[in-house]
């Protein structure tokens, strides 16, 4: 099969999207198709044994539309997969598809409110949606979402993990190390987390907490870890191929997300290390924690530091349930997340749209 992925952000940009791509084109390409994938913000290059074709954007802005002729290649696929509905370049490839005959997959990977002003801004949407033969979403979260500008059935299958990239150190680590992986934008709560460990540090000797990844409140929240006296350590970007011994390196994973969060794949990375995992109960982390009656996290109230740090502080602690929840998460990871069972979900979409 010819496959064909369509995305606004590819390596080297950071993100769920991005991660989700490259990690599905990958586990497409070892099934046996033929995967390209087309961006405008990735490096073109032919690595991983699937090829990565560079759009031109109309004028050297972020989210500008690719120059029009740039996607005349999709006609030549069996299917067109575009990734994340509401930016230029996936929306340019569902007209261009459809107009060549080519059946059409839309992942949604967003949870986000409507806005209130519906009809004239959410119509262009549905029209855009209405194009595509199947809709999938990354969580039942984000399928309910998506639903309301999609009047056909939203499949829900998650994000992967690529488990022999991620997967657990042959000793415990030898420190208590508390581990954030994320952008720093408000909505993922660093700032609430921050708070919290003023109390881990209190209760646990030698307590530290390590924060990977880049966004506009860097500044801001190294300014309030000062102010707060946290040991907070902030990495800045950390590139992928260095991820998983930074994950092997801690004794906890928290994701204190406030909202707007379909899926998280931090949280799945971290489960296939082997770590108990402390996440807020909001958008579609639940549902990444579902594994009928055996806990393989902790899930707490988003936006309170003091359930936070209760949480963190008995992981801590406690070294037999860290190692039973850890333990858990990686078979969970393994059975579910792997790119292998994910990508085998995709390609029986493919399979029904093509038919």
């Amino acid at each position: 099969m010819r496959i064909a992925l369509v995305t606004e952000w590819f390596y080297p940009d950071v993100g769920g999207v991005a991660s989700h791509v490259m990690g599905l084109a990958k586990a497409l390409k070892e099934k046996g198709h033929e995967v390209t994938v087309f961006t405008p913000s990735g490096l073109e290059y032919s690595d991983n044994g699937y090829r990565v074709v560079k759009l031109k954007r109309v004028a050297p802005l972020p989210h500008a539309p690719p120059r029009p002729g740039s996607l005349s290649l999709l006609g030549s696929f069996d299917v067109v997969h575009a990734h994340h509905a509401f930016s230029p370049t996936p929306l340019l490839s569902l007209i261009k598809a459809s107009r060549e005959g080519v059946p059409i997959v839309v992942t949604n990977h967003t949870l986000a409110p409507l806005p209130t002003v519906t009809s004239r801004v959410l119509f262009p949407l549905r029209l855009f949606l209405s194009r595509a033969r199947a809709v999938i979403s990354v969580s039942k979260a984000s399928a309910e979402f998506i639903s309301r500008l999609y009047d056909g059935p939203v499949r829900v299958i998650p994000n992967g993990v690529d488990t022999e990239l991620f997967k657990p150190p042959r000793s415990k680590p030898e420190f208590p190390r508390v581990l954030f992986v994320g952008r720093l934008v408000y909505r993922k709560g660093v700032h609430v987390l921050l708070r919290a460990f003023t109390e881990v540090q209190r209760e646990v000797r030698d307590a530290e907490l390590v924060i990977a990844g880049r966004g506009p409140l860097r500044w801001p929240l190294e300014r309030l870890a000062k102010r707060l006296g946290v040991a907070a350590k902030f990495l800045g970007y950390v590139p992928r191929n260095e991820l998983s011994s930074l994950y092997k390196s801690a004794a906890v994973f928290t994701a204190p997300s406030l909202h707007a969060e379909a899926f998280c794949i931090t949280i799945i990375e971290a489960m296939a290390s082997g770590l108990p995992v402390v996440a807020s109960s909001c958008g579609g982390i639940p549902e990444v924690f579902e594994c009928g009656e055996s806990e393989v996290g902790i899930l707490v109230r988003p936006g309170e530091p003091k359930e936070l740090s209760e949480a963190i502080i008995t992981l801590l602690e406690d070294s037999s349930l860290a190692r039973v929840l850890g333990e858990r998460a990686r078979r969970h990871a393994v059975s579910r997340f792997d790119w292998s069972v994910v990508a085998g979900m995709v390609e029986r979409v493919y399979e029904e749209v093509i038919t």
